[in-house]
This record gives structure tokens, sequence and C-alpha cells, in this order.
């Protein structure tokens, strides 16, 4: 017996498929974890864990800070081993991502008169 066709035609999403360069955008928020991600790995040599990143977020719980990697982990942005601790290691478009977040921070806060 043959399955019956579905009658719903698919949606495609051509910019969420495999290989496609065009991925979804970031939140601030998600843009914002790629970076600390990015600075802690490169200061110290190794990635953070989900509690140091909430510490450095300030978020109390870290909870949300596993939204905020789900999501990353969702948008190819971010690779991670379950039940593995330091195994966050973002992918090449959330190096991307994290740098030109960097980027826009260190022009905004100069042009606010911050101190760098």
């Amino acid at each position: 017996m043959t399955p019956c066709p579905d009658p719903r035609p698919r949606r495609r999403r051509p910019e969420l498929e495999r290989g496609n360069v065009s991925i979804e955008p970031l939140t601030p928020r998600q843009k914002e974890v790629a970076a600390l991600i990015l600075v802690m790995t490169k200061e110290r040599g190794f990635p953070p864990t989900v509690r140091e990143l909430a510490a450095r977020l300030g978020v109390a719980s870290t909870n949300g800070v596993n939204d905020l990697l789900t999501a990353l982990e969702r948008k190819r942005r971010l690779t991670r081993e379950s039940k593995a601790a330091r195994s966050l290691l973002l992918t090449a478009s959330g190096t991307e991502a994290a740098e030109k977040y960097l980027r826009d921070t260190a022009t905004t806060d100069v042009e606010e008169g911050a101190t760098p």
C-alpha cells in the first residue's frame, strides 16, 4: 500500500537549508552570547561553561542561557556536545556574527564617548 500524499503544500525555506549561506538572523542577545563565548575562549584558550556565561551575563539561572545556546544551535551558529562541559564551539558564521557584534559595539562605545 502506498502512503496517501499530503494535501498541504510544503513551504520550503531555502534560507534555512543546509549548505545555504543565508541563515536566520540573530537577536541582539544571541549576538551578545556568541561574542561572549568568542571573547572568553580567546582569553582563556577554552570555552566557558553555561554557569560562567550566566554569571557574565548577570543571569541568576542557567536555564535562560541554555535557551539562548539552543537557539544558536538551531540557527547553526554554535555546536556543542550534550552532557559535556566546555563543549561550546562557534561555527564559522557564529564567529563572524560575534566579531561583527564586537566591532559594532566598540564603534558605538567610542561614538558615545566611552573609553575602550
